[in-house]
Formats: C-alpha cells, structure tokens, sequence
C-alpha cells in the first residue's frame, strides 16, 4: 500500500500516522498510570513507527532517483556542448557558461570552483552587444556567490568602441518612477529630463523633514540610493524642473 502512494499522498501519510502515533502514545500512558495490560498498544505503536520509517525512506528514495536523473541528463548534454565547434566570441561564450551551469546548478551543486569563477568573470566584464546573452548570464551565476558586483555596460561598451544609445525609460506616462516600491535596501530612480532645464529630487518624511536631495539633469536617466537606513515607514517624494515640472509620489520602506 506504502508503494502505491503519490508524493503528496505520502506527506499527508506522515501526518496522520504522526497524530495516531501520539493518541496512541497518550492511551499507552494512560494504561501505564492505570496498571493495565500495554502490550497491544506497544504493538500498535511499533506498526505505527515502522509505517512511518517506510514513507520517509521511499520519498527519499524518489528524490535521490530524481536527483540521478538530473544529474545524468546534465552529463549527456554536457558531453554534446564540449565537442561544439566555436567561431566566434559570443558563440565561445555560450559554450563557456553552458558548461558551468551543466556542471554546477544542474546538478544541485551551488558553488563554483576558482577556475569557474575566473571564466564566469571573463564573460560577464564583456560588453553584452559584443558577448551576446551570456553576459547576463554569467552575472546572474557570479551572483549567486556575490550578489554586489555591478557592471556599468555603458563605459565597458565604449572601452571597445560601442557606444550604447539611451533609451527612454518606461515610466507609465509620468516623468519619474522609483522601485522596488515597497522598498528595502536599495531603491532605483528612473526620470526623463530635458538638456535644457535642471531638476532637483527630493525625498521627506510625513513631517516635512528633507531625508533625500538630489540635483539633476539629461546626463544620465536614472540613479540608485541606498535606503538600508532609513527608517521604516511611508516616506513622499517630488520632482521638480526649471521648466515647470513638478511631479510627486509616494515611497514605502519595509525592512
């Protein structure tokens, strides 16, 4: 009957064998106090422990089977990308991350050795228009052991001579948007500004009291701040231009 079950099946097993373990723990006390005969409770007890050692020890066994075949489908397709032929840098760096993933986070393994790492770091200083996809890639890897690295695409591209257009930020109609929101530690602030106008940001409590102030201009789109020490609460914020523009919302801090 054990064999039979699902493995949703077996977990609620557990915990109906576990409750009439305890009634009959309670009844073999209750037995004990009053001097009557607890053999057939101990028997029951005993069926009831060794029902629930099986259902524990066959939905082990199912995971450790579904970790082997995972394990063995990364190393058959890990076989097939190392005897790939590359021509090119984005196609060399596809097969780089590839076989790191294959060899790593397919087979539940959630750490790099130093040769990884050094490969992985090769990839993600690259300029992504030059690199291709398995740039973001090898940061979304390299992130997992150290989520602080950050990588400015604008200077790494014009090191290499690509110059990265600046695209209008979609901000939903208005001139300005912040998120996370509800934040934590860090908050993003994305704006349109005119070349021609100067505009200044500015963050204040529910009594008026100025926590952030920021001058800004068409040089750059958006700006990070780090809002691990501000205080939790619902905090507003405006942005105002010399051309008029004046646009306020809100900013929820949770930590």
């Amino acid at each position: 009957m054990i064999d039979g079950l699902q493995n949703g099946q077996k977990q609620d097993s557990v915990f109906i064998l576990l409750d009439l373990l305890n009634a009959q723990m309670d009844l073999f006390k209750t037995a004990i106090d009053s001097n009557y005969n607890t053999t057939a409770i101990k028997n029951q007890i005993e069926v009831l422990q060794n029902n629930i050692t099986a259902i524990i020890q066959f939905s082990d066994n199912i995971y450790d089977n579904l970790s082997s075949n995972k394990k063995l489908q990364a190393d058959v397709i890990n076989a097939d990308v190392v005897v790939l032929q590359t021509t090119t840098t984005i196609e060399r760096n596809e097969k780089t991350v590839n076989q790191i993933y294959l060899e790593t986070i397919a087979k539940e393994i959630y750490h790099f050795t130093q040769s990884q790492i050094n490969a992985l770091t090769v990839v993600a200083r690259q300029c992504p228009v030059e690199g291709g996809n398995a740039v973001f890639k090898a940061r979304a890897l390299l992130a997992l052991i150290n989520n602080t690295l950050n990588y400015d695409d604008r200077d790494i591209c014009n090191r290499v001579g690509i110059e990265l257009k600046q695209g209008q930020p979609d901000l939903n109609g208005g001139n300005i948007k912040l998120y996370p929101n509800p934040a934590n530690s860090k908050v993003k602030v994305v704006y349109l500004a005119n070349e021609d106008f100067s505009y200044s940001f500015t963050i204040y409590n529910s009594i008026g009291q100025i926590i952030l102030i920021k001058k800004l201009n068409s040089d750059s789109s958006y700006f990070e701040f780090d809002s691990s020490a501000i205080n939790q609460g619902v905090y507003y914020y405006c942005y105002i231009g010399t051309d008029g523009l004046n646009e306020n919302g809100k900013l929820i801090i949770i930590h």
